[in-house]
């Protein structure tokens, strides 16, 4: 589950002296505080920590690092050295194309268009005529 889980939106972590020489300075993005966007963002931080999902990450975390390893040992004599990537390809050192799963073409989802985010976003833009950031 992304941050806007499907919708355009993103976050910038940074400490507060940080950020406010930032705000002086620059726009972070063009549809920056977009009402649907953000209630569609609020209603997913609710749904991430009602369901417990970054502990339940942590787990899947520990358990896939786990078995990692122990395919690391098992296949170490074989193992892939990648020297270059150019778009979805990825280049070995004998300069072998290899397609890069996660460079756009597969994409990794815990969960598109969750009901609680999908309420909060009809509900929002129930309330909206039109929205701007001009």
């Amino acid at each position: 589950m992304g941050i806007g889980n499907g919708l355009p939106l993103g976050a910038v972590v940074t400490t507060p002296e940080i950020a406010s020489v930032l705000a002086q300075k620059i726009q972070f993005n063009t549809f920056d505080g977009n009402p649907v966007c953000s209630a569609g963002g609020l209603a997913l931080l609710k749904v991430i920590d009602k369901e417990k999902r970054q502990s339940h990450c942590a787990d899947v975390g520990s358990h896939l690092l786990e078995r990692l390893r122990s395919l690391k040992e098992k296949h170490e004599k074989h193992k892939l050295n990648i020297v270059e990537g150019k778009m979805q390809y990825l280049f070995d050192e004998n300069g072998r194309r290899y397609l890069g799963a996660f460079a756009g073409i597969g994409t990794v989802s815990c969960g598109h268009c969750h009901p609680d985010v999908l309420d909060a976003i009809t509900e929002q833009s129930k309330l909206l005529q039109h929205a701007t950031t001009i």
